[in-house]
């Protein structure tokens, strides 16, 4: 897996200069964060459907373990916006370790500046004893509106089109 932190996040979790990610596949993420209420609000955008995962609380120790807490939160997350299983499970295993790369896509990193722009709006959805914020994924994922698609509707088209090859 994938992992394009922002240069900020970058900095936070110790990954200081990274090399340029040559080419984006399934298991492609870009990560920045926050700060709220004296805690980090994490937020994974999937660069090829701009589908979100939101994690919040995470400290640097947790990214020793990122791959095992990520997975575990793409899971639930895609299971509660009522993804079949057979569909998500092929994305989720193919989730392994994660490796640090530096993002340069303009289109993915413009999709997830949007979003962080649009999380100020659903603040009062955050719920401060978990860490997998599942509505406030919710909301970002099916309730804003892109040119084309949602990013559960390309999320959705994605994972069919990976069923079948």
């Amino acid at each position: 897996m994938y992992l394009c932190p922002m240069k900020s996040t970058s900095d936070y979790i110790g990954h200081g200069f990274l090399e340029k990610l040559e080419e984006i596949d399934m298991t492609c993420w870009h990560l920045t964060h926050v700060i709220y209420k004296r805690k980090k609000l994490f937020v994974f955008v999937h660069i090829l459907t701009g589908y979100s995962v939101i994690l919040y609380g995470l400290n640097k120790k947790d990214f020793k373990d990122i791959s095992v807490i990520f997975k575990e939160a793409l899971r639930s997350s895609l299971s509660s916006m009522f993804f079949d299983h057979t569909l998500y499970e092929p994305l989720v295993n193919a989730c392994g370790e994660v490796c640090y790369k530096k993002l340069s896509d303009k289109k993915a990193i413009g999709t997830t500046v949007y979003l962080m722009n649009m999380l100020s709006a659903f603040t009062e959805l955050i719920d401060e004893t978990k860490v997998n914020q599942l509505r406030l994924s919710f909301w970002l994922n099916d309730m804003l509106i892109k040119p084309k698609n949602s990013p559960n509707e390309l999320m959705t088209k994605y994972l069919k089109e990976l069923r079948k090859n």
